[in-house]
């Protein structure tokens, strides 16, 4: 976990980024999960996260903040204002919510929806460990229609990369979409 600390405040301090950081961070995180990792409670752009070093978001999150969808937040920051809501469809752990949640402030709202049940208790967590107050979360997935599909779970490396099939016998858990 110290290599995970060190990486993250080096790539903090490299803001802008530099040329070749994001490289060297990710191989790092290959070095750090060359064995299996507990997960950890971490620290992430002010927030406490749950997180397993093996995932794809986790690890990203854990290894190089400063850089993960930086692009992305910049844009939050300049398009959410007091008082709006969020809609945050496939939330995983939550960063985006957590991140919306600030800028939304106490009068605004965010509403996080994940289908995952895994990554929903995960996003739960994670927003009851930073006593947030305006992030509803709907474990559900979303579609153009009401109708009952199955949920195909991507388990290990990167759960969000689930998906909706239909009646495929390899898929796992039912989604039940409200009418």
């Amino acid at each position: 976990m110290i290599l995970c600390k060190m990486v993250s405040r080096i790539s903090g301090a490299l803001h802008p980024p530099v040329k070749g950081a994001g490289w060297l961070a990710n191989k790092l995180k290959a070095f750090y999960n060359r064995k299996s990792r507990p997960t950890v409670i971490a620290e992430v752009l002010g927030f406490e996260l749950e997180l397993e070093p093996a995932e794809c978001v986790d690890g990203a999150l854990l290894f190089y903040p400063h850089f993960y969808d930086r692009r992305e937040f910049a844009f939050l920051q300049r398009q959410l204002q007091p008082g709006e809501t969020f809609v945050d469809v496939g939330a995983n752990v939550g960063i985006y919510s957590l991140v919306a949640s600030q800028l939304v402030g106490n009068r605004g709202r965010v509403i996080s929806i994940e289908a995952d049940p895994y990554s929903s208790e995960k996003l739960i967590s994670n927003v009851r460990r930073n006593n947030i107050r305006n992030i509803e979360v709907e474990q559900i997935g979303v579609s153009d229609s009401s109708e009952t599909l199955l949920l195909h779970q991507q388990t290990a490396g990167n759960r969000g990369r689930q998906y909706v099939c239909w009646g495929r016998r390899w898929c796992a858990n039912r989604l039940f979409a409200s009418a």
